[in-house]
C-alpha cells in the first residue's frame, strides 16, 4: 500500500451525493494510485442515473459529459489559450457546489 509520496499510502474514493448532502453512493475505495475516471467505469454507475440529473464533477473526469449529456466540469485553461474571466467565474461556481458537499463529508462523515 505504500504510495511513494511522503512515506505514505494513499486510498481513492468517490462519493456521490445530492444538493441536500445526503449520500447516495459510496463505492469500495482502493489502495493506490487511480484515475478518477477509472473508478467510476468500474463500478459503471452513470447508467444508472437519470438523464435529468445534473452531475457536478471535477476535471479529472473529463468525457464523460459524452456518457451523460447534463454534467457540469469546469473549463481548463492553457498557456496558449488561458481561461476568460466569465470562464473562471463559472469554475468558481461549479467548485463551489462540489467543494461545500465533499468538505462537510470529508470532516464530518470521516472518509479519510
Amino acid at each position: 500500500m505504500y504510495s511513494g509520496k511522503k512515506r505514505q499510502t494513499t486510498r481513492k474514493g468517490l462519493i456521490m451525493t445530492d444538493e441536500t448532502r445526503q449520500i447516495g453512493f459510496i463505492p469500495m475505495s482502493k489502495n493506490g494510485r487511480r484515475h478518477d475516471k477509472r473508478l467510476l467505469y468500474k463500478v459503471d454507475i452513470i447508467r444508472h442515473i437519470p438523464p435529468e440529473v445534473t452531475i457536478w464533477t471535477d476535471t479529472g473526469f473529463q468525457g464523460i459529459d459524452k456518457q451523460h449529456p447534463n454534467t457540469q466540469i469546469p473549463k481548463k485553461g492553457t498557456r496558449k489559450r488561458p481561461l476568460s474571466p466569465e470562464q473562471k467565474q463559472e469554475n468558481k461556481i461549479i467548485s463551489g457546489i462540489r467543494i461545500r458537499v465533499c468538505k462537510e463529508f470529508c470532516v464530518n462523515g470521516s472518509i479519510a
